[in-house]
């Protein structure tokens, strides 16, 4: 069976355009190249295990910890509510300077900001943010850890800067005394 020219080029252009087609949609649906990316955020956020605790003020506080880059890219994000007694650990291993946001936080939050297991900066009752351009914060220092409580927490519990944090690893499934509901005031 021989194929004429003219149906040679439109065979020709026929798959062109499907490659072209194809490998544009491709382009378009990676992540890394698509607009909608901000929008594929998932709207419930995070509840990570309880895997850390430290005494902050006068009590105990429980912490969540995000490890990875997702984890940590995701924070508290979308969370209703933080109890008192709760908080979330994002370390840093090397040691580095780093800077916060409350995109799509809706709590505000205390942020400790830690070095070698002391508190070097504290940004108090961040606001949470609703546009696209949101304030940072953090110190222009290398920290190893930075530690997020309820908006108000380190007031309220006299946690201050020169105050030592011992990060202690903690069985993630709690007792069963412990109550997740509660919240100490």
């Amino acid at each position: 069976m021989s194929f004429s020219f003219r149906s040679r080029w439109r065979l020709w252009l026929a798959f062109t355009v499907l490659f072209l087609t194809l490998s544009y949609g491709s382009l378009v649906m990676h992540p890394k190249y698509s607009t909608a990316q901000a929008d594929s955020i998932d709207s419930s956020g995070q509840l990570l295990a309880i895997k850390q605790r430290a005494w902050l003020g006068d009590r105990w506080i429980y912490f969540e910890v995000a490890r990875t880059t997702s984890e940590q890219a995701m924070g508290l994000m979308f969370r209703e509510h933080l109890s008192r007694d709760r908080g979330m650990v994002f370390p840093f291993d090397p040691p580095r300077p780093v800077r916060f946001w409350m995109r799509n936080v809706s709590i505000s939050l205390d942020m400790l900001f830690v070095r070698a297991g002391e508190i070097i900066a504290i940004s108090s009752d961040v606001p949470p943010c609703t546009t696209p351009t949101c304030p940072t914060y953090g110190p222009d220092l290398e920290i190893d850890h930075v530690i997020e409580l309820a908006g108000g927490t380190a007031e309220r519990f006299g946690i201050a800067v020169g105050d030592r944090v011992e990060l202690e690893a903690i069985d993630p499934s709690p007792p069963e005394w412990f109550e997740s509901s509660r919240d100490p005031t």
